[in-house]
């Protein structure tokens, strides 16, 4: 086996979509032999199996015969021949002792990027993608891809929860979001008001800039929302990535302390300055009601808009007060 081709990737973390038996799944993928090099793709195809997964939230995928993003075109998985018998090998791994079965133990912990570096660092982890990739029958001369559900240690037969996928895309920075979409909401957690985005098909550490919009018939308002953490008044929103989910920057202090889980940025710190208009920013009167969507930019260019809204209702001040609709229900 070659590491320096060999691809390990983590599926869970950015969502699944599931529609009509067509899965489409957003995958971290890390190489082998340097497990700093990252590639994220996205995965679609026909779904084999039941969408369970056994003792984990995460889905493990392993290309081989991948030296670059050009090589990941194309790519298909028809024809590799998912054997259902291969979860009885775990119970027979473990037993046996030894690297793989070290590896066996510590994937079942794997639930995010830091510790699948982790894990495909070791020299457990490393046997075991061997033996993964031997049993799978997976090609090393070309490229070659197979994915399944991360099985609990122990869990025997039956445990590998199979799948057959159609092709494999290598996103190229802001192109994944127009593929997986991330979900968001507002929601009042310890007294404050959150918005929340989780799903974000991005990198740890990037920046996202999040933009408020008015639902108006015929055209969408602009909300300016002041951030103070800025110097001066700024209406530039930005959270930082983490776990395909929005955080506070580090910079803006203890803002985000006591978020919810999920993180979030912390909307009961910033101002609603009001609406935008030909006359400039005039503010919103107290007590109105009015839905609020999303736009977000990352690098500078817009990646994602919301087509849903949440509607609100202004406070005494013309200040964000309280959510009208859906509530904590997340939108997609």
């Amino acid at each position: 086996m070659s590491n320096r081709t060999t691809w390990v990737g983590l599926a869970g973390g950015a969502g699944v979509t599931v529609v009509g038996g067509i899965s489409a799944s957003y995958v971290k993928f890390i190489n082998l032999q340097n497990t700093k090099a990252r590639m994220d793709c996205g995965v679609s195809g026909k779904r084999l199996g039941a969408a369970i997964h056994v003792g984990g939230n995460a889905s493990l995928a392993i290309m081989t015969g991948v030296s670059s993003r050009a090589n990941v075109r194309g790519l298909t998985s028809s024809g590799v021949d998912f054997a259902v018998d291969l979860g009885a090998k775990w119970g027979d791994i473990l037993k046996a002792g030894g690297r793989a079965a070290q590896g066996l133990k510590m994937l079942a912990k794997v639930s995010d990027l830091p510790t699948l570096r982790l894990w495909a660092g070791s020299e457990a982890g490393k046997a075991l993608v061997n033996g993964i990739t031997g049993d799978l029958s997976l090609k090393h001369n070309k490229p070659s891809f197979a994915m399944f559900s991360i099985p609990f240690a122990g869990a025997g037969v039956g445990a590998g929860i199979w799948y057959e996928w159609q092709k494999v895309v290598a996103f190229d920075g802001a192109r994944a979001w127009n593929f997986f979409k991330p979900r968001w909401r507002l929601i009042k957690h310890m007294g404050k008001l959150w918005l929340q985005m989780v799903q974000i098909p991005s990198e740890d550490g990037t920046t996202v800039i999040v933009n408020f919009r008015e639902d108006v018939w015929g055209h969408d308002t602009t909300l300016e929302v002041k951030e103070p953490f800025l110097k001066g008044w700024s209406t530039v929103i930005s959270g930082t990535v983490k776990n395909n989910c929005l955080y506070e920057d580090k910079s803006n202090g203890n803002v985000g302390k006591n978020a919810p889980p999920g993180g979030g940025l912390n909307m009961s710190w910033r101002n609603l300055a009001g609406r935008w208009t030909r006359k400039g920013v005039v503010a919103c009167e107290a007590n109105e009601k009015f839905g609020v969507g999303l736009d977000a930019a990352v690098g500078g260019k817009s990646v994602w808009e919301t087509d849903d809204y949440i509607k609100i209702t202004t406070d005494k001040n013309g200040n964000f007060g309280n959510i009208i609709n859906p509530g904590n229900k997340w939108k997609k």
